[in-house]
């Protein structure tokens, strides 16, 4: 549980399933199993509050669409 003020980031290799847990996270994509509250908050009932709250900051990709600074 992340406390007021705390942030995190998700690193990994591509099909990691980064983005697929940030679609969850944000109500975009609906979970085939498991328990999901957000800022306690049901996403399938409250996807536009959730959305609302969070922030997404995509990393840089490169001309193969790979993470990474894009310089070599």
């Amino acid at each position: 549980m992340l406390q007021p003020g705390e942030a995190i980031g998700l690193l990994g290799p591509n099909g990691a399933g980064k983005s697929t847990t940030m679609w969850m996270l944000g109500a975009v994509s609906t979970r085939t199993g498991g328990r999901l509250e957000i800022l306690g908050l049901h996403p399938d009932r409250h996807g536009p509050e959730i959305r609302a709250q969070l922030g997404v900051v995509p990393g840089p990709t490169t001309s193969t669409g790979s993470c990474g600074s894009g310089t070599t």
